[in-house]
């Protein structure tokens, strides 16, 4: 069996899919249809075109930004799937946008919470069990200050542990 890189041109980041030899063997429309599948579920392309600069140094230390850089690697990882990497949402799939809502601009408190139980009928999953403190308050603050979202309090994973345990 041989794995093939394919580089998609017209991708942000020119980002690179490996993809079985055996499954090449499509007629077009379907190859059409897997890059397309392979596309929506990319999760590497840079939130609203941002840079590296995202978060001014004036604004942050650079241990700060480190940790929003964290919670931005941990997001695209765990999240970006169903709330997309623009924080835009899929209604389709019952994920809400995470740019400019109530729920990451409001109260830190009901937004771990959500987080630990998840929400509604299982649309998203709780990760109370899945994920450590630690990088659940790396993907809160990353949430809470990406796509225009602004809070300069932090989320410590101490306040993760002390709702977990609520």
């Amino acid at each position: 069996m041989h794995n093939r890189t394919i580089v998609i041109e017209n991708h942000p980041e020119n980002v690179k899919t490996k993809m079985n030899q055996t499954h090449l063997n499509f007629k077009p429309v379907g190859m059409l249809f897997a890059v397309l599948i392979a596309l929506t579920g990319c999760t590497e392309s840079s939130p609203d075109n941002q840079t590296n600069s995202r978060w001014n140094p004036q604004d942050w230390t650079a241990a700060q930004i480190e940790l929003l850089e964290q919670g931005r690697t941990q997001y695209l990882q765990k999240c970006a799937a169903c709330h997309q990497a623009s924080g835009e949402g899929q209604a389709t799939l019952g994920a809400p946008p995470l740019k400019g809502s109530a729920t990451v601009t409001g109260p830190v408190e009901q937004h771990i919470d959500i987080v630990l139980k998840g929400r509604g009928n299982g649309t998203m999953p709780a990760y109370r069990k899945i994920l450590p403190d630690n990088v659940i308050a790396e993907i809160i603050n990353y949430e809470r200050n990406a796509w225009g979202n602004h809070d300069p309090e932090l989320v410590a994973p101490e306040q993760v542990k002390a709702r977990r345990n609520d």
